[in-house]
């Protein structure tokens, strides 16, 4: 039980429905009694048919009244039963948002509860990795909160859409947690499988990628030439591989530790002049 709520009323309001069942019982009682000698004498004809049925009418009265008494009694008890605020599953309780003596309103929350037994860990892949990520496959999770410790879960449930702000597809983890030591809102670490490429790959911002002037279904990106004490921007055609994120890898086209241009790429011309500014 998480709450109560104040139950003299609704006792009182119950012992009363009670009393009322206890008269109307009685009542049936009675005229199941008056009807019983009716009848004898009826069959006797020692009384007329409008006395007899006023009889049966009296007990099927009694009877009706027993039934309002005891929807009354039942109507009674589960209001009793309502002034306490029970937990549907057993766990924790995370947040409490009623105290001692509050004036609560229908339908106000009052906790949140959790069941801790298992946890679930949720994380984003991109488009490019959302494939490769298969519902039951087995994964590693690893928290700074417990460190030493690995805990293994499986993939129960994959998002059919990428979130609308970080365009990314939401998967849950569900990991067992009999012992209680991940905590609700911790961080976790994991490896995705093929989330990272087999060997280093050479990448640049996405915004630093143009059009080819020369293959319509090429591209290219602007690299800074330094000659003498000018610095000039020269396109250069170049192969792409998968995007990770905001970042695309670049197969071929530029060699590492040149120096591309990422803002204002489309705005750039072949030859021009240019100044790194730090």
């Amino acid at each position: 039980m998480l709450a109560e709520v104040r139950p003299n009323d609704y006792r009182e309001k119950l012992a009363e429905a009670t009393s009322k069942l206890a008269e109307a019982q009685a009542l049936v009682q009675k005229a199941s009694q008056d009807f019983d000698r009716a009848s004898r004498l009826f069959a006797s004809q020692s009384i007329t048919k409008p006395e007899f049925d006023s009889a049966k009418a009296q007990v099927d009265a009694a009877r009706a009244k027993e039934q309002g008494a005891q929807a009354m009694v039942e109507e009674g008890q589960i209001a009793l039963r309502d002034t306490e605020l029970r937990s549907p599953l057993p766990g924790v309780v995370l947040k409490r948002l009623v105290e001692v003596g509050s004036l609560v309103g229908p339908g106000t929350p009052g906790f949140s509860v959790a069941d801790t037994s298992s946890v679930k860990v949720v994380y984003g892949v991109p488009d490019t990795l959302v494939q490769k990520v298969k519902l039951g496959s087995a994964m590693t999770i690893a928290a700074e909160a417990a460190p030493g410790r690995v805990f293994h879960g499986r993939i129960t449930a994959i998002a059919p859409n990428a979130d609308a702000r970080s365009r990314l597809f939401n998967v849950e983890i569900t990991v067992p947690n009999p012992d209680g030591v991940l905590k609700v809102g911790m961080i976790a670490s994991l490896e995705v499988p093929d989330a990272r490429p087999a060997m280093p790959l050479d990448v640049v911002p996405i915004s630093a990628i143009v059009r080819s002037k020369t293959d319509p279904a090429g591209y290219a990106v602007f690299v800074v030439e330094t000659r003498g004490e000018q610095q000039v921007a020269r396109i250069r055609e170049v192969k792409l591989g998968e995007a990770h994120g905001n970042l695309i890898a670049v197969t071929s086209g530029v060699n590492p530790g040149e120096a591309v241009i990422v803002i204002g790429a489309t705005l750039v011309a072949d030859g021009q002049k240019v100044r790194i500014i730090p």
